[in-house]
């Protein structure tokens, strides 16, 4: 269903003193300065060296990127203690994680693998993705199998070759209701065919997601592979990160994260919050490069070297959306415990970092990277001491701040507006300074699944709308049970979505209230409750 939408001027709309004046949004956390610290900034840090994998080794390469996610036997002296599959041998850190087969993931995928385009199964799917080299050579396909597919699969950079000899850019064709995107990202092509109503700019956002996550598996060396052998076949590579690609789709559709490019911050009061970094600060080894600690796919806190590059909101939900999987396919009864090699690709898309998985208290995992393979003890050790620390006694009141942000990790919209006026159904508010964003569960005017997909659809559309749209401009867009709001400006986003009957006047008030609340103009103190101000460092 199209809505009905409207444009209001931000004058007409908020009273801009209420964005701009408060001493909050001045000293703090949209503000350019240095008391939020983020950690995202961009400067002249260093990037650290990591092993490099250079043209001319490729040849050589070719065999051992063939067993990046293949089951291999190793040396007993070769093996050291990381993730593995049922019934096999480990693996070394040197080969990407080949995952447990009975995740979910894994069964979606076997599911759906008999299927291919002729059949009416297939097409009944509502969020295609395909994957080919610009060879027509298949890579990945969410539904059916490559093989099976292959015909249909070869003939996409063909179109899109086609349409570049008549000089012109093929990038999306609708019918009947039906989108069709074509994009292009190195040397290979996607085709996403979507009945979900996503507009296209927020597609073209996500391939950029999955191509990053399959970088994470193969470093550039699939872009040197495919530059000098264009018709190389990648499928066997990414076998093990299939579950990996297949999740950051499902996850991308209703999770606008990846389409704001910003983290989820876990709720947390301040002290605790810095009380944890300064844990990470005084016990991380010398090796540490980063260091994060995740609810779910919300982030708690994070930390690096002031010396070192900073990282970019992507990079961290590559790296969540590989531990979701990966946690998946440990013994839900056994603590966490993951050690696996990934490359952050806007980071340094040339090698692999080594990273280590543990929780600190249950539902709450501290995960610590370093640039060599054999940091990975100390590391373990670090997060093994970290978790004895949490036992002390003295340590208490810390742990079960920590227990009670794993048990209540979202807000809920109706204790954020205080008062007898109706909160809004829920909010979502981005501060782009330091790329977080905060919002409430779902309450229970949106508690069934397709109420909630409902809501982060139509979010997704209006933030497509209003990248069209100059800054300070709300808009709003009209459905027949909802009314969903956009104002977008260059320091913060805000995504309210209320009852369909709401008056204008309520929706102003309910802005205000919510920016108040954002700001914690009233007790300062309790503002880093809302958002990360405080990044350990080292």
């Amino acid at each position: 269903m199209e809505p009905r939408q409207t444009e209001q001027s931000i004058d007409d709309f908020v009273v801009p003193e209420i964005a701009f004046n408060t001493p909050f949004v001045k000293n703090a956390i949209l503000a350019d300065g240095d008391e939020a610290s983020p950690l995202f900034a961009v400067g002249e840090e260093d990037v650290p060296e990591l092993v490099e994998v250079t043209v001319d080794q490729l040849d050589a390469q070719a065999d051992t990127m063939a067993k990046l996610t293949r089951q291999i036997a190793v040396p007993d002296e070769l093996r050291t203690p990381v993730l593995t599959t049922k019934e096999s041998v480990p693996v070394t850190p040197s080969h990407f994680i080949k995952v447990e087969k009975n995740i979910p993931e894994i069964d979606r995928i076997e599911r759906y693998a008999g299927q291919d385009a002729d059949m009416a199964e297939w097409r009944a799917h509502k969020h295609h993705v395909m994957i080919v080299s610009e060879a027509g050579k298949p890579i990945f396909t969410r539904y059916g199998d490559t093989d099976a597919m292959n015909t249909m699969m070869c003939v996409i950079p063909a179109v899109s070759a086609f349409a570049g000899q008549l000089n012109q850019t093929l990038n999306a064709i609708k019918v009947n209701g039906t989108l069709h995107v074509y994009v292009k990202h190195g040397p290979i092509y996607f085709l996403i065919i979507t009945k979900t109503g996503l507009p296209e700019l927020v597609i073209r956002k996500h391939t950029k997601y999955y191509y990053d996550q399959i970088t994470s598996a193969l470093t550039h060396v699939f872009e040197l592979m495919l530059a000098r052998r264009p018709s190389y076949d990648m499928r066997e590579n990414l076998t093990g990160a299939a579950p990996l690609i297949s999740a950051l789709i499902r996850r991308s559709i209703y999770d606008i994260s990846f389409t704001l490019d910003a983290l989820r911050v876990c709720p947390m009061p301040k002290d605790p919050r810095r009380d944890l970094g300064d844990l990470i600060t005084s016990k991380r080894p010398s090796t540490a490069l980063f260091a994060f600690v995740t609810v779910g796919r919300q982030l708690v806190t994070a930390g690096r070297p002031k010396n070192v590059k900073a990282l970019v909101p992507g990079d961290i939900l590559i790296l969540m959306n590989t531990l979701a999987v990966l946690v998946q396919s440990q013994d839900p009864n056994e603590p966490v415990h993951l050690r696996f090699p990934i490359c952050l690709p806007n980071f340094n898309r040339r090698g692999f970092l080594y990273a280590v998985t543990r929780a600190l208290v249950p539902g709450m995992l501290c995960t610590m990277l370093a640039t060599k393979e054999e940091a990975c003890d100390s590391l373990d050790a670090a997060l093994q001491g970290m978790f004895v620390i949490l036992g002390d006694p003295t340590r208490l009141p810390l742990r079960a701040a920590l227990v009670e942000s794993v048990a209540s990790p979202f807000y809920l919209a109706d204790t954020v507006i205080e008062g007898k006026r109706r909160a809004p159904l829920h909010f979502v508010y981005v501060d782009k300074v330091t790329s977080q964003m905060v919002g409430p569960g779902f309450g229970l005017e949106l508690i069934g699944r397709d109420e909630q997909r409902r809501a982060m659809l139509r979010y997704q559309r209006i933030i497509a709308r209003s990248e069209e749209t100059q800054f300070g401009r709300a808009m709003v867009d009209s459905y027949d049970d909802a009314a969903v709001l956009s104002w977008n400006t260059k320091k913060f986003r805000l995504l309210v979505t209320y009852a369909a009957d709401t008056p204008p006047a309520q929706m102003v008030t309910v802005v205000k209230e919510l920016l108040d609340w954002v700001y914690r103009k009233v007790d300062k103190d309790r503002r880093g409750e809302v958002f990360i101000l405080d990044w350990p460092s080292w």
